[in-house]
């Protein structure tokens, strides 16, 4: 074992670890004081004692703002401690206590310690608990097969046995092109797995996120912009003039899914900046089995869905047929909406929210 002086001497030449020391040194205020300054988380292997020493906590995470983590419990509480670990390591924030977080003021004063530059991550998420979605699937099927289950209710349990390898009713004309196959693979025109479109109340939940996915703080946005919306609805064949106009057969179906709130989400990175909630948009799929989130935007640009997968499935299945025009859903494609978004209103209403 070395004494406190070859400790020193050790510390500063950068070839001593506090874990290593005997528990003596470990509750020297000294040598503890001069081992946080080199590596901030030798605060872990400090005397109890030490840890609760303003002074070394200070030290330590001035030195690395995670060392917050291994301080006694009532300086995650010390404003001038966490904002401190914050202006070295905004990560910090995630071992902040949850009063401390909840105070506005506190938090504005939090952000404005981050360096101007540095990367911050945000999580969007549905703002709605177990939130609720399901996989859309819409395709091409036969006039044949419209014709014979537009009347019908028992569709869904025919679609479920063919998905499970049955024959499913023996009078049914098949799908397409003589064959009948799973509902899932008739998608030729949309396949989505989306939650529903979030209620005025509910909107999206903006969490702003470690690079270990810890979340250090969250804000509800309500008053995010429609950009657009798009349509793929179906009409019954009308038997007398076969529809003339209406020259697509459809299949639609959709298996309810649940837990979009944690299994899916879209994330933004700024350059230090703070989530500005004016600059949120989305686009929605009108359906008549539901509205779904089509794409979310941030500052006009569309951001990747980050799905994680984990969706629950529920009992809600839909599924439905039906006749449309060519043109229709030509025009809906979430290609060709996207060459037309209009951004007028989005910049309007965002002059109007920031006056």
């Amino acid at each position: 074992m070395i004494d406190k002086k070859e400790a020193l001497k050790q510390i500063k030449a950068d070839n001593f670890k506090l874990e290593d020391a005997d528990d003596k040194l470990k509750a020297d205020k000294e040598v503890v004081l001069a081992a946080v300054k080199q590596d901030g988380t030798a605060i872990y292997y400090t005397d109890k004692k030490l840890k609760g020493d303003k002074e070394v906590v200070l030290a330590a995470v001035k030195q690395d703002g995670s060392a917050l983590e291994y301080a006694d419990e009532k300086f995650k509480a010390d404003k001038e401690v966490v904002l401190s670990a914050v202006k070295q390591d905004v990560s910090a924030l995630a071992y902040a206590d949850e009063k401390l977080k909840a105070d506005k003021e506190f938090m504005l004063a939090a952000v404005k310690q981050i360096p101007k530059g540095k990367k911050r991550k945000f999580r969007i998420t549905v703002n709605e608990f177990r939130a609720e979605g399901g996989e859309l699937v819409i395709g091409t099927v036969s006039v044949e097969f419209v014709k014979y289950w537009q009347e019908r209710d028992d569709l869904i349990e025919h679609l479920e046995s063919i998905t499970d390898g049955k024959e499913g009713d023996a009078n049914s004309p098949p799908m397409c092109d003589g064959k009948n196959f799973s509902w899932q693979e008739c998608d030729d025109i949309e396949h989505i797995l989306s939650p529903y479109r979030p209620s005025a109340e509910d909107g999206f939940k903006v969490e702003e996120i470690t690079a270990k996915g810890a979340v250090i703080n969250e804000k509800q946005v309500t008053d995010a912009v429609t950009v657009y919306s798009r349509e793929r609805y179906a009409s019954q064949i009308n038997i007398d003039d076969e529809n003339p106009d209406n020259d697509v057969s459809l299949l639609i179906s959709l298996r309810g899914e649940r837990g979009f709130d944690e299994a899916s989400s879209w994330l933004v990175e700024t350059d230090g900046e703070d989530f500005n909630s004016k600059k949120l948009a989305y686009g929605i799929l009108k359906t008549a089995v539901g509205e779904f989130i089509d794409s979310v935007y941030y500052d006009k640009k569309e951001l990747v869905v980050d799905d994680e997968g984990g969706t629950e499935g529920t009992v809600h299945r839909v599924a439905q047929v039906g006749v449309t025009k060519s043109s229709w859903i030509k025009n809906h494609s979430k290609t060709n909406v996207l060459k037309t978004v209009d951004w007028w209103e989005y910049d309007e209403l965002l002059k109007e929210k920031s006056s």
